[in-house]
């Protein structure tokens, strides 16, 4: 069984996504529509590329005084993105996420 197909992801809606070309400022009206906290950033081949958070946008947007209406979300989003795999322990993402802050 893949996880697509689990049973609890049928009525779960699609991530939140755009592209890194996207300015902060649609992003942003993007996630507050949906009442999300971050957006997915994926290229044309809906490969993920970063994340965007609202911290992402406190810290460097607001608090970097930057235009949000032309910084595009390339500039700010978070590249580095960590996954698990299906195998992976609860547990052990509970403890990284705690201990990286995340």
């Amino acid at each position: 069984m893949q996880i697509k197909d689990r049973p609890e992801y049928k009525n779960k809606p699609s991530p939140l996504t755009c592209t890194p070309e996207t300015t902060v400022l649609a992003a942003a009206k993007l996630m507050a529509n949906k009442n999300y906290g971050s957006i997915v950033v994926i290229n044309n081949k809906k490969e993920v590329l970063g994340l965007m958070t609202e911290r992402d946008i406190f810290r460097r947007v607001v608090a970097e005084e930057l235009d949000p209406s032309i910084t595009f979300v390339s500039k700010v989003m978070t590249a580095e993105i960590r996954t698990a795999s299906e195998n992976d322990k609860l547990s052990d993402w509970l403890r990284i996420m705690s201990n990286e802050r995340f």
